[in-house]
């Protein structure tokens, strides 16, 4: 992707581009006008990626598609904006033409250019400058200011031509205000408040984006967000958030150590590894490229797939990055997926609504955080879109969705043209690459072993690539601890720092040791939890193999250090013991231990939380402990419902006498921990096994909470649904508070409004009824062309009519009902039309209603007959 600026490098050191080091009134208004400029970059206003400013040659702006913008800003006296200063001007851009011309030739993609200024011109042939009048004698007159040093090389012919290009081109903008810098700042300001900033952290906020702009001094979104103030917790602009903006390509620079780190699989360094260049082409970009172009509209997801090592991590980043520098999408990165809470969503719609491109986000292994993923079914909307990444799961594995769309991309072979490039990367200042036999390589190939044959091509085998690894690192201290974190690491988990601290409570712990760099990193979350995780997966399992040990060993040691009062470390032990006991390579081990193995696993019980206790009983089983695991499965009961993670398996379950033992405790989770996920799930459970009593509870509790969270659509529908099917009236009834806030909402949705309508028949409350047909014909009346579902919603909604509504309302939707009349697209929905027309209809809409029914005659309906009877009872007074 092409994003060098067409005038750029030794180009700018001219003098005629360093000479304008003085300004008639100072640089107060350039810096002004670039201040605007630097505000749009936050949203992508106009698409908008990149702004340099020149300080001689002010503003230079790059729009998505790498088109340029070269701006002068000039602030004049009034009645000093002569011809001959204009002319200087068009000279400067000429300048800037005649070097695109001579660098990139006739078709090169021309910059655009714009003269911004606070002074009309008071002389004609300025005037004729400004309206594209008398181009060629203007270009004659403005050619002399051009010297033959600037001309790269032109004759005189080819320098006219760039000066009709200019002066036929160039736009102009006039800002005839006394008060024009304090009007752009303002209008900064705004968009720094828009954006996120406290409104009395603006002030310092400008003051250091005033101070950026420097000469040649470029800016991309990051590069302005760090220059803002008191942005809250959670936004994306904000260091430590669950979901960050992407950084500028300075803040990544490409160490040495950050390469070898790449090259050995760190993760940590994927971001500075595409963003110098040093990931391979992978041909599914173009499909994975389609695919987010078919969502954008929509929302949803694109998952490329693909086996442990094979590259999926460093091709979304790599299409991530350039959606970044070329401005289709604001690009943020998940950090940490479960961490992802109800401000953080706030902090991305908001951003979703302000930006003038798509929210890209990106997610690794997205399935395994189904919380994130049930979240951003509730919260798709068109523009934002997913990229993530997955190894191949299935289908029980996925959350149920509903209403996302999901493009699975799957990661196929390896390319001759891919394995050459590979080569080349490795080779780069670098000893040559070891010899690898060429059946060894197109066995890599055939399966996208990407990772496994960059190691073997380092090393000569994957064995020796971890033997030249670990060489230097066995006389450190805490080597042994490290091969401890490998295990977990083997199977791509993470695992608590705590539980590592305590290992070694002395000594320099070796996530704090340089030598370890690119193999262990340290993750951060926001609620202190920190956490250590090898640098990948594949490198984990071949230091284990190398070093010949004992996982299962490791397993049961786990079982001893960890703390099982700590939820961390209770629930990183229990998937540790999950993924060693349905390893394939480990079955023979596993039955020569199992008594130790359940050993370990006793050593759980007395804290297991609810999810624990029955993934536990479930490994006792598979290890021939059949009492043990009616222990634990004895144990599992409601009181040990403490999380999410407890509530989602407690959710799961479809007894009945699971349910009966279970609600009480869900129920008063849902209402200690109001931003847990699951909640739509638990209406379900209780809408199709809940007593009357329980409904009444469940209805007031879900409704008071979709009002203080702006109405979320899943967990709204879900509790006007039980509304609609809970066992007594009373029940419905609840919803009154919740509806009448719902449709005085900003924007009501068509989905919704049907399942209000439906909630409404049932509580046959008069006035709540007919606000709901207002807000109905509001809606529509907003609307600028009715879908089928709009038209379906004014027939629906005419079911709320009674007779004491007043006939202004009954006539307009009656109007409204008539209209769709011709585009009713089958006999029986033409019927149920005509029938609520001729429900609400006044004298205004008789006709079009018997004509409507005699062409249901004529076409022989037996319909007809019964509908012309309810017709002729409704007006025979008429």
């Amino acid at each position: 992707m092409g994003s060098a600026w067409s005038v750029d490098g030794n180009d700018l050191n001219t003098q005629p581009r360093t000479g304008g080091a003085i300004a008639e009134k100072g640089f107060s208004f350039q810096k002004a006008y670039a201040l605007v400029r630097l505000t749009w970059l936050l949203t992508g206003e106009r698409e908008l990626v990149e702004l340099r400013y020149e300080g001689a040659q002010d503003v230079d702006l790059r729009f998505a598609g790498n088109r340029e913008l070269l701006i002068q800003a000039k602030d004049h006296q009034q009645g000093s904006f002569s011809y001959s200063k204009l002319k200087d001007v068009i000279a400067g851009f000429a300048r800037d033409m005649i070097t695109v011309t001579a660098r990139e030739g006739v078709g090169a993609n021309f910059p655009g250019f714009r003269l911004v200024c606070t002074s009309a011109p008071y002389e004609e042939s300025a005037f004729q400058i400004l309206r594209r009048v008398f181009i060629q004698n203007h270009a004659e007159a403005i050619a002399p200011l051009i010297s033959e040093k600037y001309r790269e090389g032109l004759d005189e012919d080819q320098v006219l031509e760039c000066l009709r290009n200019v002066l036929g081109n160039a736009t102009f903008e006039i800002l005839l205000h006394e008060e024009a810098i304090a009007d752009l700042t303002a209008q900064a300001s705004w968009n720094l408040v828009r954006f996120g900033v406290p409104p009395e952290h603006v002030r310092s906020s400008i003051t250091r984006l005033k101070a950026a702009l420097v000469p040649r001094a470029s800016f991309q979104v990051s590069d302005v967000v760090e220059n803002l103030v008191g942005l809250p917790d959670g936004h994306p602009g904000k260091d430590g958030a669950a979901c960050r903006l992407l950084p500028a390509k300075r803040s990544l620079v490409m160490t040495s150590s950050m390469r070898t780190a790449f090259l050995h699989g760190a993760v940590q360094s994927l971001w500075a590894a595409v963003a110098n260049g040093l990931d391979v082409s992978r041909s599914e970009v173009s499909e994975v490229v389609r695919a987010l172009a078919d969502i954008r509209a929509s929302g949803g997801m694109v998952v490329v797939e693909g086996n442990s090592g094979t590259g999926k991590s460093a091709l979304v980043r790599r299409i991530a990055w350039d959606a970044h520098q070329a401005g289709t999408h604001l690009v943020l990165e998940v950090v940490v997926p479960g961490e992802v809470d109800d401000a953080s969503w706030k902090a991305v719609l908001s951003l979703l609504m302000l930006s003038s491109k798509p929210l890209l986000l990106i997610v690794d292994d997205v399935w395994r955080h189904s919380d994130f993923v049930e979240a951003l079914e509730r919260h798709i909307r068109p523009g934002l879109c997913v990229l993530g990444t997955s190894r191949p799961v299935g289908v029980s594995q996925k959350s149920e969705m509903t209403m996302l769309a999901i493009h699975p991309v799957r990661l196929g072979p390896l390319s001759t043209e891919l394995v050459e490039e590979l080569r080349d990367l490795i080779s780069t200042d670098r000893e040559p690459a070891a010899q690898v036999g060429t059946g060894q390589i197109a066995r890599f190939m055939e399966h996208g072993q990407l990772l496994a044959l960059s190691l073997t091509l380092q090393g000569g085998s994957l064995n020796e690539f971890a033997a030249n690894v670990l060489r230097p690192l066995r006389t450190k201290a805490a080597f042994h601890d490290f091969l401890d974190l490998c295990v977990p690491g083997s199977y791509d988990q993470s695992a608590p720092l705590s539980l590592f601290e305590r290992i070694r409570p002395d000594g320099i712990a070796f996530w704090k040791d340089e030598s370890f760099f690119g193999l262990v990193s340290l993750q951060k979350t926001k609620n202190g939890v920190s956490r250590l995780k090898v640098g990948h997966s594949l490198v984990a399992q071949a230091i284990l193999e190398n070093e010949h040990l004992s996982i299962v060993d490791r397993a049961i040691q786990f079982c001893d250090i960890c703390d099982s009062e700590m939820v961390a470390e209770r629930r990183f032990v229990v998937r540790l013991l999950r993924d060693v006991l349905a390893d394939d390579d480990l079955v023979e081990e596993v039955k020569s231990k199992r008594q130790l193995l359940a050993d370990g696993i006793q050593k759980l019980f007395d804290h297991a939380s609810f999810s624990d206790a029955h993934r536990l009983a479930k490994m006792l089983l598979s290890l021939g402990q059949p009492a043990l695991e009616q222990k634990f499965l004895a144990a599992a009961k409601a009181d040990r419902v403490i999380d999410s993670v407890d509530v989602g398996l407690a959710l799961s379950f479809r007894r009945r006498e699971d349910y009966e033992e279970l609600y009480p405790r869900m129920l008063e989770f849902f209402e200690r921990e109001p931003n847990a996920p699951g909640r739509r799930r638990f209406v379900y459970r209780v809408q199709d096994m809940g007593s009357p009593a329980q409904q009444l509870v469940v209805i007031e509790q879900t409704a008071s909470w979709v009002m203080k969270h702006n109405f979320p659509a899943d967990e709204t529908l879900a509790v006007l649904q039980l509304g609609v099917s809970a066992t007594e009236r009373a029940a419905t009834l609840r919803l009154e508070p919740m509806i009448e806030a719902y449709i005085e909402s900003e924007r009501p949705s068509i989905t919704i409004l049907n399942t209000v309508i439906s909630a409404a028949r049932r509580m046959k409350l008069s006035q709540l009824s007919l606000k709901i047909i207002r807000t109905v014909i509001s809606v529509l009346r907003r609307a600028d062309a009715w879908d089928s579902n709009q038209k379906d919603l004014v027939r629906r909604v005419s079911e709320l009519i009674a007779p004491e509504h007043d006939a202004v309302t009954r006539a307009e939707l009656g109007k409204m009902i008539v209209s769709t009349f011709e585009s009713s697209d089958s006999p029986r929905k033409l019927m149920k039309t005509v029938t609520a027309a001729i429900i609400v209809g006044d004298i205004g809409t008789i006709t079009p209603i018997r004509e409507a029914i005699n062409a249901m005659r004529i076409q022989g309906w037996q319909e007809a007959d019964q509908i012309e009877r309810h017709f002729i009872h409704k007006f025979k007074h008429t």
